[in-house]
């Protein structure tokens, strides 16, 4: 629905975008600091705004004998052109993918099985309907390219910031040897850790819901992970993994984050180490962290990462993608656990796991 109002808004010029005052970190002479600004905000995202509520009242409005396969074919041309101005090829395979994808999310509100129910309910349609005969744009499927030298990364992770930064380090490997999302991490709690298992289960919680059925499930960890988690737990102060100063807004259906002072300073340090080329908006530092847990090809200890080592199928199943082909086509019978073997470089020469904090015992009661 959000896709079909989102290309409706679109054609009958309704305007999408709304100002709001939001935190940002900022370089302020020469420290990074926490400030307030306004922004666009984007109202076909869902936020929970009387703007929001009066713009969906108005593209509700329309009727959809309004909407024509033209005015879709135009919508997805006119997003190529504000999107790919000067002749960018790069940009315009980027839009032509994007608008492939709005259109596939909208058109799916006429599928056979809700046309089924429209008949049933007698509710009149119009002919033809809005996406019949729209084609896609044939493009190249956007596979991700390793560029990291995830080993090299996961050690300077555990120098600079597993004692100085805990919560950045926490999120680093949350990504790197879990595949987690920015929002499941951002919401973790601990009772999702399972210490004796080795195991996150990612299910709905009083704050967050998986982005779909396939989302949920379990993230098998390696022991030496689970044992570094399991030292800060013992050191929590509250019910989330990643701590924060900033409260959780259960509901909130605009991109909120708790701990996003902690993605920040963790981007910031992933560019340092080559991670991303600092255009945040296209490189996304974070989530190539979570691209090298499902697709890199890095030697640790004779043990790949997971596409490598137990294959596709498996990689798609720990990276929790809802089918097989969006794994081949974007990363590169989950019957065994499966893990990415970075563990191995939180031990020592001695065989020993590296602990953040001496003090912090290293049970393996889960509380």
């Amino acid at each position: 629905m959000k896709a079909f109002r989102r290309i409706v808004a679109d054609v009958r010029s309704i305007p999408s975008t709304t100002k709001v005052k939001v935190r940002r970190r900022r370089k302020v002479g020469d420290k990074m600091r926490i400030v307030t600004v306004t922004e666009e905000r984007n109202l076909t995202m869902g936020a929970t705004s009387e703007s929001r509520k009066q713009w969906v009242e108005r593209v509700d409005a329309v009727p959809i004998s309004d909407i024509t396969p033209e005015d879709i074919s135009g919508w997805m041309r006119s997003y190529i052109t504000k999107r790919a101005k000067g002749g960018d090829e790069e940009k315009e395979v980027s839009a032509k993918r994007s608008a492939n994808t709005v259109v596939r999310k909208a058109r799916s509100l006429f599928s056979k099985r809700s046309l089924k129910a429209m008949h049933a309910a007698k509710l009149e349609l119009p002919s033809p309907l809005p996406f019949e005969g729209v084609e896609f744009f044939k493009t190249e499927q956007s596979r991700y390219r390793s560029t990291v030298d995830a080993e090299e990364l996961f050690k300077a992770a555990v120098d600079d910031l597993a004692a100085d930064e805990p919560e950045c380090f926490k999120v680093f490997i949350l990504a790197i040897a879990g595949g987690l999302r920015r929002k499941e991490i951002d919401t973790l709690l601990w009772n999702q850790f399972d210490a004796a298992k080795g195991s996150i289960e990612i299910r709905t919680t009083k704050y967050f819901r998986p982005k779909s059925k396939d989302s949920a499930g379990t993230v098998d960890l390696d022991k030496e992970v689970a044992a570094i988690l399991q030292g800060y737990r013992a050191k929590a102060k509250g019910e989330f993994v990643i701590e924060s100063d900033r409260p959780p807004k259960i509901g909130a259906s605009f991109h909120y984050y708790r701990a996003d002072e902690t993605f920040m300073k963790l981007s910031d340090w992933l560019e340092k180490h080559g991670v991303g080329t600092g255009d945040r908006r296209k490189d996304k530092p974070l989530h190539t962290l979570r691209k090298e847990f499902g697709s890199s090809v890095v030697a640790v200890n004779d043990l790949n990462l997971v596409c490598k080592k137990y294959g596709l199928f498996a990689a798609s199943r720990a990276l929790r993608h809802s089918d097989v082909s969006v794994t081949a086509a974007h990363y590169l019978d989950q019957k065994q656990r499966v893990s990415v073997g970075l563990g191995a470089l939180l031990t020592n020469d001695d065989n020993e796991t590296a602990n953040p904090d001496s003090t912090a015992p290293q049970t393996s009661e889960n509380h």
